[in-house]
């Protein structure tokens, strides 16, 4: 019996003679607010890892008291999802960063026809005169100090998104016990401002995000991080000025003549920082612009069951032999 066309012979064995499938490389694609873009995958992609993280709120200003950090953006994510090579996914919209004392801008990209959305994080409340509650968002933003003696809170999170956003300290008229609240991160609530004396406080930390590195590597976000809740407020020194969470929360101020609030870091959806005041009032950070990210993983170079020697003696000598 004589031998299939285009076979070869490998030990005994005879087959059709088949050549070794290409690999592919990692494909990490960053989408922001200034890279707008559709997604396609790369031919041999069957599944991808993502992160959706949205715009993170602006911290609170003060114009008589401390104000709360803003909370960070809502974020999603998932790895494995199954997809069918060189198609598009769909549109991405990039959420903003909030203004002062307001909200974040939503992120959402398509995938398998279904939008997948993460909402803005809430705005930092400013204190006295205005007395606000820290708005209620993907992440809550965080309550001001020193209301004179009006109730105020923090705001609320999304289960899944975010967290809530923290309290500062309302109880003194001290102005160095004037602190702002914390705003929530994705991966825990704020931190709420301490007193621990009559006559001094520090402001809340912001709450922090998450490490996402595992999933799409460190390239994005803060070294992989995203949406942490942005610091705090302190009307003056003495003090702290409060820290903002991990994945890009912005510092809260320190009397605006110590040190000033920090925006959310870029591409994060972290929250601004609380503003301070003393000897003048001051704003609050802006929240950090969201982003989309897209990990294609790695896919091996592969080789059918028959093969002749000839082609792996070639692939070898040409680096393109699978392991």
């Amino acid at each position: 019996m004589g031998s299939p066309t285009n076979s070869a012979q490998n030990g005994g064995i005879v087959g059709v003679s088949n050549a070794v499938a290409a690999g592919q490389a990692e494909v990490i694609t960053i989408v922001t607010s200034s890279t707008p873009s559709a997604v396609t995958t790369q031919p041999q992609t069957t599944k991808i890892n993502y992160v959706i993280a949205a715009g993170g709120g602006g911290g609170g200003s003060s114009s008589g008291g401390s104000a709360g950090g803003g909370g960070g953006g809502g974020l999603k994510s998932a790895s494995c999802v199954a997809v069918c090579g060189a198609t598009a996914l769909g549109a991405v919209v990039i959420g903003g960063g909030g203004a002062v004392r307001s909200n974040g801008g939503v992120s959402s990209f398509v995938i398998g026809g279904s939008t997948v959305t993460s909402c803005g994080g809430g705005g930092g409340a400013s204190s006295y005169p205005t007395n606000e509650n820290g708005t209620d968002g993907a992440s809550g933003g965080g309550s001001g100090g020193y209301t004179n003696g009006t109730s105020v809170t923090a705001g609320t999170g999304i289960p899944g998104q975010g967290n809530a956003g923290a309290s500062g300290v309302t109880s003194s008229t001290s102005a160095s016990a004037q602190a702002g609240g914390g705003g929530g991160g994705a991966g825990a609530g704020g931190n709420g401002a301490t007193q621990p004396s009559p006559t001094n406080s520090n402001a809340g930390s912001g709450g922090a995000g998450l490490d996402l590195s595992p999933l799409v590597g460190t390239s994005a976000g803060v070294c992989g991080a995203f949406s942490g809740g942005g610091g705090g407020g302190k009307r003056t020194a003495p003090g702290c000025a409060a820290a903002g969470g991990l994945g890009g929360g912005g510092q809260g101020a320190l009397g605006s003549n110590v040190r000033s609030a920090a925006a959310g870091a870029t591409n994060s959806g972290g929250g601004g920082g609380g503003g301070g005041e003393g000897p003048s009032s001051q704003t609050g950070g802006l929240g950090g612009p969201g982003v989309v990210v897209i990990k294609q993983p790695i896919v091996c170079a592969s080789a059918p069951g028959v093969w002749s020697m000839q082609s792996v003696y070639s692939n070898v000598r040409a680096g393109t032999w699978t392991n």
